[in-house]
């Protein structure tokens, strides 16, 4: 009776070009069941949005020491997207790069560290690495053999 479908594309023109047919769907099913369907876009952050976010984790603007530099390491890393921006964020957190610093009774971000050892090329490239370090070499294998052959596969043909 229900059916939720979230789907994450970073351009619309990929989404028209790549799977053409299931843009054409969804775009057809929302336009002529309003009521009940809807696209709803989500736009790039902004640098101003991308620091009022870091702020909100701090809880306080004023207690983020270096939040203007690493704020910009940020926004410059993912654009504003807000899929990237996430999932890059919840990837820190959980690291050895930001300290309480004794002295300010602030949050600190250890941004030379975070340059050096972390993101050093794309959000695409970012999620492959998580992607490859997630995932057993046999799931891993299966996924490639997978996406070389298309969108419709027996396992039959995966296992050759």
């Amino acid at each position: 009776k229900y059916f939720l479908f979230v789907g994450v594309c970073c351009d619309e023109l990929v989404l028209r070009t790549a799977i053409p047919s299931l843009f054409q769907a969804i775009t057809q099913h929302a336009e002529t069941n309003p009521e009940t369907a809807r696209i709803i876009k989500v736009n790039n952050l902004t640098p101003t949005d991308v620091k009022k976010l870091l702020s909100g984790i701090s809880r306080n603007e004023e207690q983020l020491s270096n939040g203007d530099d690493f704020a910009s390491f940020l926004y410059g890393k993912t654009d504003g997207n807000p899929l990237f921006l996430t999932l890059m964020l919840r990837t820190l957190l959980g690291s050895r790069f930001r300290r309480l610093s004794p002295g300010l009774e602030s949050w600190e971000w250890d941004l030379d560290s975070i340059k050096k050892e972390c993101f050093h090329g794309t959000p695409i490239d970012f999620i492959t690495d998580k992607v490859n370090r997630q995932l057993a070499e046999g799931v891993r294998e299966v996924l490639t053999i997978s996406a070389c052959i298309g969108s419709h596969f027996s396992l039959n043909a995966v296992a050759m």
